[in-house]
C-alpha cells in the first residue's frame, strides 16, 4: 500500500492534482508536514505544522483554550485504520477529525507528507492541500527551528526529576561511568577497552562508541605529543552517551531517527532532532540536544569538568576554549567514520579541521588504515 484508501478517494472525488514519492525520492525535509493528534474532554483533533518547527503545546492550549495533550499512539492508529501504525495524514476531512494548521505551513509553496504508508509520501501545492479541509483555524503556535538551534549550550533539558531519567541506564553503563569517574584517563583506558567492547556489539551507537574511541586515540597521538591520548579515547567513547540514554529512554523516537539518518545520510543529527523531536516527553528530555544531554549525564555520574565540556561542545564549529583541540579531533573522527557509513554528516575530512590540526588527508589515511 502507498497510499491509504480513504486518502486517496478523497483526493480523486475532489480532482486534487497529486503525487505519490517515495521516502528515497524526498529531497526537502522542509516542506515536510506532519500531524500531532492532540485531545481533552473536547475530543481529538489534528495539529498541523511542518516538520522543522517544533509545536509549543502551552502556546496552543492558550490559544484555543483547551487542555491539550498528545493523544497515546495506540488510540491515534484507530483513528487512522487504513493507515500504518504512525503514519497519519493530517487531512482531517478523511478521518472526521478537526484540524488547526501552523500559520507557516502557508509559507510553503508545496507540501509534502505521509500517505498512510512507512514507505511513501503524498506531495501536493499549498492551496490543494488546503482544500482537502473542510473547515481549519490557523494559528502561530511552533517554535522557530534557528532559535530551537540556538539555544545555549548551559540551557536546561528538563528540571524535574532528570537524575530519574539517568539512572534507566542500565547497570553495566552505570558500572563503567564510575569507573571512569575515579580513575585518570590513562589509568582507566586500558582498564575499560574490554569491557566495552563487551556492552553491546549489536547496537550501533556502541559500535560507533568503540571505533571513535580507538580512532580519536590514534589520531591525538599525531597531533601532538602534548596532548592527552587517553583523554581523547574517553571523549571519543562518551560523545554520544546522550544518545544512548535517548535510545533507552524513547525506542520508537530513536529508530525515526536512526531512520531520518538512514534515508539522508548527509544530513547533521543536531538539526534532525529539532526537526524530529518536536512535541511530547521526549521533546522536554532533548530539546538541547543528545550533546547537551550527554554531558548533563556525565556531569551526574561525576565525570570530569573537561570532558563534560567536550562532549557538550563536540559539533560546535566557533568553539575557543581550551580543549578546542580534542573537539576538533573528534570532529575529524566522526568525519572518518561518516566515509565508513557510520554517524552522520558530511563524508569529506573538512580542510578548515585539517589545517587547525597540522595534518594533511593522507596523514589521517595512514593512520586510520595502517
Amino acid at each position: 500500500m502507498l497510499i491509504a484508501a480513504k486518502l486517496k478517494r478523497l483526493l480523486d472525488e475532489l480532482k486534487i492534482n497529486y503525487s505519490v514519492l517515495v521516502y528515497t525520492h524526498l529531497a526537502n525535509l522542509r516542506q515536510v508536514v506532519v500531524a500531532d493528534v492532540l485531545t481533552d474532554d473536547k475530543g481529538p483533533l489534528i495539529m498541523v505544522r511542518p516538520l522543522n518547527r517544533p509545536l509549543d503545546l502551552r502556546m496552543l492550549k492558550q490559544v484555543l483554550h483547551r487542555d491539550l495533550s498528545p493523544l497515546p499512539t495506540i488510540n491515534v492508529n484507530r483513528l487512522f485504520q487504513d493507515c500504518e501504525a504512525e503514519c497519519w495524514p493530517p487531512v482531517g476531512r478523511v478521518y472526521t477529525l478537526p484540524i488547526v494548521i501552523d500559520a507557516s505551513v502557508l509559507r510553503l509553496e508545496k507540501v509534502f507528507f505521509t500517505s498512510g504508508s512507512r514507505t511513501a509520501y503524498v506531495r501536493m501545492r499549498i492551496q490543494d492541500f488546503l482544500d482537502t479541509q473542510t473547515r481549519y483555524r490557523i494559528v502561530n503556535c511552533t517554535h522557530n527551528e534557528q532559535a530551537q538551534l540556538c539555544l545555549p549550550s548551559s540551557a536546561p533539558v528538563i528540571k524535574n526529576n532528570l537524575a530519574d531519567e539517568f539512572n534507566k541506564l542500565p547497570s553495566n553503563v552505570q558500572k563503567l561511568l564510575a569507573a571512569i569517574k575515579t580513575s585518570r584517563p590513562v589509568d582507566i583506558v586500558p582498564v575499560i577497552k574490554n569491557d566495552v567492547l563487551l556492552q553491546n556489539p549489536c547496537s550501533e551507537v556502541w559500535r560507533h562508541a568503540v571505533l571513535a574511541a580507538e580512532r580519536a586515540q590514534s589520531l591525538c597521538k599525531i597531533v601532538s605529543p602534548e596532548l592527552d591520548d587517553a583523554k581523547a579515547y574517553l571523549v571519543g567513547l562518551l560523545q554520544n552517551f546522550g544518545l544512548l540514554l535517548f535510545s533507552y529512554l524513547f525506542p520508537p523516537e530513536h529508530r525515526l531517527l536512526q531512520k531520518w539518518l538512514r534515508m539522508n545520510p548527509k544530513a547533521s543529527i543536531v538539526r534532525l532532532e529539532q526537526r524530529l523531536l518536536g512535541m511530547g516527553r521526549a521533546l522536554h528530555i532533548v530539546r538541547s540536544g543528545h550533546a547537551d544531554l550527554g554531558a548533563q549525564l556525565l556531569a551526574h555520574f561525576g565525570i570530569a569538568e573537561d570532558l563534560c565540556a567536550i562532549v557538550r561542545q563536540h559539533h560546535s564549529k566557533q568553539y575557543v576554549g581550551p580543549d578546542a583541540t580534542y573537539i576538533k579531533i573528534i570532529q575529524l573522527t566522526n568525519q572518518t567514520l561518516r566515509r565508513q557509513g557510520l554517524g552522520d554528516g558530511d563524508l569529506t575530512l573538512e580542510p578548515a579541521i585539517l589545517l587547525d590540526l597540522g595534518l594533511t588527508s593522507e596523514q589521517v589515511t595512514s593512520t586510520i588504515n595502517p
